[in-house]
C-alpha cells in the first residue's frame, strides 16, 4: 500500500519549488545568498535549510552521516519547516521524527504551536489535518505529559 504522506509531502516540496524556494546541496545551500535571515516568533530562525531526505531518515541519524552535508535541500521558513515535519511525522517513516519540537523555544505548549502552524500550512497547501498526529510523534515518555 503507497503511503499517502510520502506523495503529499513530495508534492508540497514540489509547489515551494515553484514558488521560488531555492534547492541544491546542503553544504552548498547558503541562507545569506537568498534571504535576510533572523530571529522570530518562539526564538527560531525565519529560515531554515530542510534536507529533502528527512521523509526517508530521521534527521538525527542523518547528521551523523556523510550525507548530511551532500544531501539535497531546500530553504524554507520555520511555518513551512514546521509543516514539512508534520508531514513527516504522519508518513510514519523515520523514528524519531520529534525534531522540531526541539527548535520552537520561548512557549510551555511546543507541540500546540507546531500543531497551529501545521494547520496554517495544511490550509496554504489543500491538505487534510489529522487531529490524531501526535500519536505519531516519537517524544521520549518524559516530554509526552508536557502537552
Amino acid at each position: 500500500m503507497e503511503n499517502k504522506w510520502i506523495a503529499i509531502y513530495y508534492a508540497v516540496i514540489e509547489k515551494l519549488q515553484q514558488q521560488g524556494r531555492p534547492i541544491g546541496v546542503f553544504k552548498s545551500l547558503h541562507i545569506k545568498s537568498y534571504y535576510v535571515n533572523g530571529k522570530g516568533k518562539h526564538s527560531a530562525w525565519q529560515y531554515h535549510r530542510h534536507h529533502i531526505d528527512e521523509i526517508k531518515i530521521s534527521g538525527a541519524h542523518l547528521k551523523e552521516m556523510p550525507e548530511y552535508k551532500t544531501g539535497i535541500a531546500i530553504i524554507v521558513d520555520f511555518a513551512e519547516h514546521l509543516l514539512l515535519h508534520y508531514i513527516i511525522v504522519m508518513a510514519n517513516t523515520t523514528s524519531p521524527n520529534h525534531g522540531m519540537y526541539v527548535s520552537i523555544e520561548n512557549c510551555k505548549d511546543k507541540i500546540g504551536v507546531w500543531e497551529e502552524y501545521a494547520i496554517e500550512g495544511c490550509k496554504r497547501f489543500g491538505i487534510e489535518f489529522d487531529d490524531s498526529w501526535r500519536e505519531n510523534l516519537t517524544l521520549p515518555s518524559f516530554y509526552k505529559g508536557l502537552w
